[in-house]
């Protein structure tokens, strides 16, 4: 063989061994990517199982006859509808509130140019 030769059979042999590492090094890859998302899944699943199960406790603690029991733990009076419709404006009015002073608050920081 010549030296040309032995440089070409070189040079193939060390290409069929650089595209077997790649190969093996994307299967590798893939395979962890597999275990990853099978790891998240697991979480998700996990997770979705837990807000299931908190969705459950916060409907019980929401029952009426639950805010009865607490209300007569804590010696207050029996509850209305227009009670808790009130306490839902106020706490849509306190959003609001916040919201506002925050916009004012920015509007105060970016100087007259700022129109109110």
């Amino acid at each position: 063989m010549t030296w040309l030769a032995r440089i070409l059979y070189i040079l193939g042999c060390l290409a069929l061994i650089s595209a077997a590492l790649f190969r093996v090094w994307v299967y590798q890859d893939a395979v962890q990517l597999g275990y990853s998302l099978s790891e998240r899944e697991h979480e998700l699943r996990d997770l979705r199982n837990e807000l299931r199960q908190l969705e459950i406790e916060l409907a019980a603690e929401r029952s009426p006859a639950r805010l009865n029991e607490i209300a007569r733990r804590l010696k207050l009076g029996p509850i209305s509808t227009s009670t808790v419709i009130t306490a839902k404006l106020l706490k849509h009015q306190s959003h609001l509130k916040r919201a506002l002073a925050v916009k004012n608050n920015k509007a105060e920081k970016g100087g007259a140019d700022v129109q109110r």
